[in-house]
């Protein structure tokens, strides 16, 4: 029986690449920031990486133009987006 789980066989880097959303806790209490994280899943570089005071739209919007031109342009043809804006 299958895990659920898709897989896929990559033999090379720039293509695909997974966009992740994690909450840090900043200096005081009830301040947090969202740190973006784009990732080339073959070799595991970081392409990009962001800290916003909040996730929106226009943040997510901005991040992903700034990675795809920090990969010199390369939009990955399998791109995962694994959180979606608040």
């Amino acid at each position: 029986m299958g895990s659920g789980r898709s897989t896929a066989a990559l033999s090379a880097p720039e293509l695909q690449a997974v966009r992740d959303i994690t909450e840090l806790k900043g200096p005081f209490q009830g301040v947090y920031y969202d740190l973006m994280v784009m990732l080339d899943i073959f070799s595991r570089k970081v392409i990009h990486h962001m800290l916003v005071p909040a996730e929106s739209a226009v943040a997510a919007a901005k991040f992903m133009r700034e990675a795809f031109a920090a990969n010199d342009g390369v939009v990955p043809p399998m791109f995962i987006p694994t959180a979606e804006p608040r």
